[in-house]
């Protein structure tokens, strides 16, 4: 085991000759470890967030006890098109449909894509993304040790979806993943993740995550992932979306889970006709803290994009959502919509929202908005004056709050999944 601050940069380039990467993969690590070393921690002061203490809380980050892969016996199988599980960094299961991979679908674990595929990865993980870089995107791109992989062949269109979950069991280790997903031309996917961990009660621990997700021409990807981490995790995740031509992504970003943290999700319309959705729905209680910085960049006339990130906020959870439209001078005719509501449960309870727009054009309809309320007690009071109990009332209503954000998977086992996830984090069912 190695601790951050033991750890130099010909440690580094030891455990990637260990590992066999290539070498433009360990010319970014290192360079990425350079960045990190200069890089100050972020000031959140004004923002009302608890500072950080990555010594403290970055430990035991390289687990070199591998896992034997456990092949998956689940009973629902055939209502999927494959199945990946991460347990502490290890590859643990995973299943492939044996005619998807006779088609071309590749899905593994990073360690293994490094291996076999790193022609497949080179060109996404070397590209320059719009993203805000800080001390913690240093950090994951120098330490990474895991993930997943999915490349869906051209012209492939997989009805059924894939699963994902990624799993910390040893609350002592700290996870840093890297994660990549390409549909090509004119394929199409669907995903749900899962990230998970139990409520352990101890130190603090920091999980790092980098995703990206990319649709090439006309490509179209669904993906809902879904983070509930114990609250001993300091969680910091990074969602990148990037669409190419008349492509389509939609993407949902469930946070219920983790004490404190940031998520970064960012897409990109890089080419005529693309259109992204990223949308988000934030649950907070007890101590949490949460800052979700999210942005859209249109980089090209024709495109679409929105942002609809939604917030329940009890007891002394506090938010920040920060968002940005972005249109450059070539993104003509652009159609945007950036919007941040979020409400609050109790008088202790605290959000702050600051939306923003940055156009290079006079060409384009763009709006943005963001509203923090409180709990609307007189709703409540009709429900419960027709016979509702008031936790059933207020279930109703929470419901309600996110039903357009649902709605895409209300005829899935998802939508049973995530509101039943949902009215427990809210303590509104058993």
């Amino acid at each position: 085991m190695q601790e951050l601050d033991s750890l130099t940069v010909k440690d580094l380039e030891q455990r990637s000759l260990s590992r066999h990467e290539p070498r433009w993969l360990r010319l970014q690590r290192k360079n990425a470890w350079e960045q990190f070393q200069v890089t100050p921690p972020p000031d959140w002061k004004r923002k009302k967030l608890q500072p950080i203490s990555l010594s403290s809380s970055f430990t035991n980050f390289w687990n070199k006890q591998e896992k034997n892969i456990l092949k998956n016996e689940n009973k629902q199988e055939s209502k999927i098109s494959g199945k990946i599980v991460l347990v502490d960094g290890q590859l643990s299961s995973l299943f492939l449909k044996p005619e998807l991979a006779y088609e071309g679908v590749v899905l593994c674990d990073m360690k293994t894509a490094v291996l076999e595929r790193a022609d497949l990865l080179e060109p996404y993980f070397t590209k320059k993304n719009s993203i805000p870089e800080d001390i913690f995107s240093f950090l994951q791109d120098a330490l990474w040790d895991n993930g997943y992989f999915l490349w869906i062949p051209k012209g492939l269109k997989v009805q059924e979806p894939f699963e994902i979950e990624i799993v910390q069991e040893n609350p002592a280790f700290s996870l840093t993943m890297r994660n990549l997903v390409v549909a090509e031309q004119v394929s199409s996917v669907k995903i749900q993740e899962q990230c998970s961990s139990q409520d352990q009660r101890a130190d603090v621990t920091l999980v790092l995550s980098k995703t990206q997700v990319c649709a090439e021409k006309s490509a179209r990807i669904q993906t809902l992932d879904i983070q509930r981490s114990g609250s001993h995790v300091m969680d910091f995740s990074t969602r990148i979306y990037e669409a190419k031509a008349e492509s389509d992504i939609h993407a949902l970003h469930v946070g219920l889970g983790a004490g404190s943290g940031q998520d970064i999700l960012s897409g990109t319309a890089r080419e005529e006709g693309a259109t992204i959705r990223h949308e988000g729905i934030l649950v907070g209680s007890e101590h949490q803290q949460r800052k979700q910085v999210v942005s859209l960049h249109h980089e090209a006339p024709l495109t679409k994009g929105s942002m609809k990130y939604k917030g329940l906020l009890k007891d002394k959870a506090y938010a920040f959502l920060d968002g940005m439209i972005h249109v450059t001078d070539q993104g003509k005719k652009t159609v945007s919509r950036l919007e941040e509501q979020v409400m609050l449960l109790s008088s202790k309870a605290r959000c702050d929202a600051l939306p923003a727009l940055d156009i290079h054009t006079s060409d384009v309809s763009i709006a943005h908005s963001a509203a923090v309320s409180h709990f609307d007690e007189e709703k409540l009071f009709y429900l419960m004056s027709r016979g509702l109990s008031e936790k059933d009332a207020r279930a109703l209503l929470v419901e309600g709050f996110f039903s357009d954000l649902l709605e895409p998977f209300k005829d899935s086992d998802s939508y049973c999944l995530l509101t039943s996830l949902i009215d427990h984090k809210l303590s509104l069912s058993p």
